[in-house]
């Protein structure tokens, strides 16, 4: 419970407040396989299959680790979320570099039930949670802004009865200014 509130508190923070990323060169290999490994447990009495595909030879850049963290644990939280209770529950998450556009890119993939098409236009909206009691609505919007302050996007493939994707990429070399002034305009 205590890491709920915490969880909740550092959403609605991370939501309501105009941030700078603390950029500092930082290993996204590291950041995402802490998040695996911290969800492991709610993901094994989910009886959910957590599994961490490390991109090989992705080079320490600059990011701000808490804030890649907190976009990667929602994304994880809600695919194992939309798993529970599906036989031969799975999650993948992979790590890697789109080496063509110069981006980070990580991919949380589930083989839940998918997103209802008609929710899809409001996915990344405030307060917009398809999980009543347990869900505040906050996640995926904080993701959104997270990642769009390192100047980058989350894009989202759908297969209803089949799953979903979450794909985040971002710049090698974030030009924070000037992805805070399109998050912000």
């Amino acid at each position: 419970n205590q890491g709920r509130i915490y969880d909740l508190v550092m959403d609605m923070l991370t939501f309501s407040t105009d941030r700078q990323p603390a950029l500092q060169l930082a290993s996204v290999n590291d950041t995402v396989r802490d998040v695996c490994e911290m969800t492991q447990e709610l993901a094994q009495e989910a009886d959910v299959d957590l599994l961490f595909d490390e991109g090989p030879e992705i080079p320490a850049t600059r990011f701000d680790p808490e804030g890649i963290h907190r976009a990667v644990l929602n994304l994880v939280n809600n695919a194992i979320e939309a798993v529970e209770d599906r036989p031969d529950a799975r999650v993948n998450v992979t790590t890697g570099i789109d080496d063509e556009a110069g981006r980070i890119v990580v991919e949380v993939q589930d083989n839940g039930p998918g997103i209802d098409p008609e929710l899809l236009p409001r996915l990344f909206q405030l307060f917009e949670s398809t999980k009543g009691a347990r869900g505040t609505g906050l996640g995926l919007a904080v993701s959104r802004k997270i990642i769009a302050e390192h100047g980058g996007e989350i894009q989202v493939e759908n297969r209803p009865g089949a799953g979903c994707r979450f794909r985040m990429t971002w710049p090698l070399e974030a030009n924070v200014e000037e992805a805070n002034t399109e998050a912000s305009g």
